[in-house]
């Protein structure tokens, strides 16, 4: 990580990073890397308080392997960053965490408290867990979020964001996991559906992003993922919901 200050609230801030080949050190240059939802590498930025989110992309230099990116804090925390990408013939994203200069050491676990419920200017958006199943940890759940207008009618159309009707990034507490995935196809966008399937135990903070008349719009959520009972085995089938987006 090669970094050109240390993050400061509201200051610009640009770096840079190396991708390599884990196994020969190679630099991994843009070509061998697979567009992914429009794009090469995708940055998921976010503070230690887990308010501060920004999904962003980096742009790659002269260099191989070598990615400059830009972006301004909004907090004086301590900032990380979530690097993914697929390499060429993998059928999965390599994910790898950057922690960024800051220019105090000390760092705060942030305080969260469980919330359904997220408003950004005119829409509104709700979180329904599954009835007989909550997020729990190495279990695959499905979730579903419906969103409204302020005067509470859903919202029937969303702009594609790269390549997607929706987004979603969560982020464990102690900063140690991270969640990215995107709704299921359907023609009914007020209700978005999403298999989420956490690794981590613990509270995490969820931003659903989504594009709408032209806005992009982040809204967050809060939620407790269950410990793995060790007596129950870990399912990749998703359980029913019995609440479902109305």
């Amino acid at each position: 990580m090669e970094a050109l200050h240390t993050t400061h609230a509201n200051i610009p801030y640009d770096g840079r990073f190396i991708l390599s080949d884990p196994h020969t050190g190679s630099p991994l240059s843009d070509a061998l890397i697979e567009t992914t939802h429009t794009r090469k590498v995708h940055l998921f930025v976010i503070d230690h308080s887990l308010k501060d989110y920004q999904h962003i992309h980096p742009t790659p230099t002269q260099e191989d392997g070598v990615y400059a990116f830009h972006f301004t804090p909004h907090s004086n925390q301590p900032y990380s960053v979530w690097v993914e990408f697929t390499r060429q013939g993998n059928d999965h994203a390599d994910r790898i965490k950057l922690d960024l200069p800051h220019a105090s050491a000390i760092s705060f676990m942030p305080t969260l408290t469980p919330s359904k419920n997220a408003q950004m200017g005119n829409i509104h958006a709700q979180w329904f867990d599954a009835a007989d199943a909550p997020l729990q940890q190495g279990t695959s759940t499905e979730i579903q979020i419906r969103l409204t207008d302020a005067q509470g009618n859903p919202i029937t159309q969303l702009d594609d964001i790269m390549g997607a009707k929706a987004h979603m990034a969560g982020f464990s507490a102690d900063g140690k996991h991270f969640i990215h995935t995107h709704p299921m196809p359907t023609d009914d966008v007020s209700c978005l559906r999403f298999h989420i399937q956490p690794e981590h135990a613990g509270m995490s903070r969820f931003f659903l992003q989504i594009q709408h008349d032209g806005e992009e719009v982040c809204l967050p959520f809060t939620r407790m993922i269950k410990s793995l009972d060790r007596h129950t085995e870990r399912s990749d089938s998703p359980p029913s919901l019995a609440v479902m987006c109305r």
